[in-house]
């Protein structure tokens, strides 16, 4: 028995079944559409199956407020900026990072004061 090679036949069998089922997949809006024809079809496919939105999902606007309410987070520095503080680190720094054990005590106190007051900020 001899069998026939139909590869021309199964080529074009092939083809007409992925037409089929692009077809099939852009009517039932399950591929984006790239045509303007395709975006024309699925504008005419939505028109007869529109979901109204809810009341509370319509304005735009309201849905973001009601976000950065939730969102709404008290932010302070973790510590206060002390100018005589800064200008001292910066000394030490150029003079070979040398603080005096009163600087560093008074940057210790100085910065837990700050860490305190932040924490009292946010509770």
């Amino acid at each position: 028995m001899k069998i026939k090679n139909n590869s021309k036949d199964n080529c074009e069998n092939t083809k007409d079944l992925e037409r089929k089922i692009y077809a099939t997949l852009r009517a039932k809006g399950l591929i984006i559409p790239i045509t303007a024809q395709e975006v024309l079809d699925a504008e005419t496919l939505m028109k007869g199956n529109m979901v109204e939105l809810p009341k509370e999902l319509r304005d735009p606007e309201m849905i973001l407020n009601r976000a950065k309410q939730k969102l709404s987070i008290k932010s302070s520095p973790l510590f206060s900026s002390n100018k005589e503080v800064e200008e001292n680190l910066a000394r030490a720094a150029r003079e070979d990072g040398n603080i005096s054990p009163e600087i560093e005590e008074r940057m210790r106190k100085d910065r837990e004061a700050a860490e305190k007051k932040a924490k009292n900020a946010r509770e």
